[in-house]
């Protein structure tokens, strides 16, 4: 084949090409309006080789040097049906559309968490933590549950993990107004 012809086949087909490329965009496009943020739901496994979990809570009102103090030092250790509600309670938003507005998910808060549940491993050492700002509805995983990205992030279910604290006797409304 000359070498005119077969530079002529490769532009027929790169038009074809862009021509479905732009036609599958415009009805992707018409699927959804364009200023939602749609998002899809996956769970996450949380420190799945901590072999406890204990919740910790800043109880105390704040003392001279700015700290608050924790009532009970030991912290309180979840049952396994706790610690299954309270990691249900914590799963992974993926951004399938981002609004054409370019407004994203994230929203300001206070986040000033008194609400500590840590996991330990066998020896006793701590492996993580998660901490949960009843006040804000907010909560941070140290480590990272997932790699931080522009398009997902960890969600946490502050009405499901407020009920599964209020179940254990155990104050939720600490210290918000400090």
């Amino acid at each position: 084949m000359p070498v005119r012809n077969r530079h002529q086949i490769q532009l027929f087909l790169i038009a074809i090409f862009s021509i479905f490329g732009l036609a599958a965009c415009d009805a992707q496009k018409a699927q959804a309006p364009s200023d939602e943020l749609i998002t899809e739901t996956k769970s996450i496994e949380v420190y799945p080789h901590a072999k406890s979990v204990r919740l910790f809570i800043e109880d105390r009102p704040l003392n001279d040097d700015d700290f608050f103090g924790m009532g009970n030092v030991d912290g309180v250790e979840l049952t396994s049906e706790q610690r299954m509600m309270f990691e249900k309670a914590i799963f992974r938003q993926i951004i399938v559309q981002r609004p054409e507005s370019g407004e994203g998910a994230y929203e300001e808060a206070c986040f000033i968490p008194h609400h500590f549940f840590r996991y330990f491993n066998e020896l006793g050492e701590m492996v993580g933590e998660i901490e949960i700002c009843f006040c804000c509805d907010g909560g941070l995983a140290s480590p990272a549950l997932i790699e931080p990205a522009d398009d997902q992030w960890v969600e946490y279910d502050i009405a499901t993990i407020k009920k599964l604290v209020q179940s254990m006797d155990l104050p939720t409304d600490v210290n918000c107004n400090e």
